[in-house]
């Protein structure tokens, strides 16, 4: 017969471990140093086939010149524009915030 502690601790261990920050999760939540932030980010983003061949260095340059907004003109940091969340299902939601220009 199965022990209900034993069924109790293993969903304690599911969803605490859920909550655990990965180096990832930090680095998008601006936890980390900003060149140590992109350098987690960019190796996230190059792991993926879409992004395989992406050069982060000249990304950052492109468009931290590309906006006027003030929230994003200049900036260096991914997090500024890119975020990743995981939910609380496991999914994980990527998303990019595109600067409006009149939005200053």
């Amino acid at each position: 017969m199965i022990d209900m502690r034993m069924i109790a601790a293993l969903f304690f261990l599911l969803f605490t471990s859920a909550c655990v920050s990965e180096p990832l999760e930090k680095a998008f939540d601006g936890k980390l140093e900003p060149k140590e932030s992109n350098a987690v980010i960019s190796e996230y983003c190059v792991s993926c086939h879409l992004h395989s061949e992406f050069d982060a260095e000249a990304h950052v340059f492109e468009v931290k010149y590309k906006y006027e907004n003030k929230r994003y003109a200049g900036k260096t940091e991914c997090n500024i524009c890119h975020t990743y969340k995981r939910t609380i299902m496991f999914d994980i939601r990527r998303g990019t915030h595109w600067p409006v220009e009149d939005d200053e």
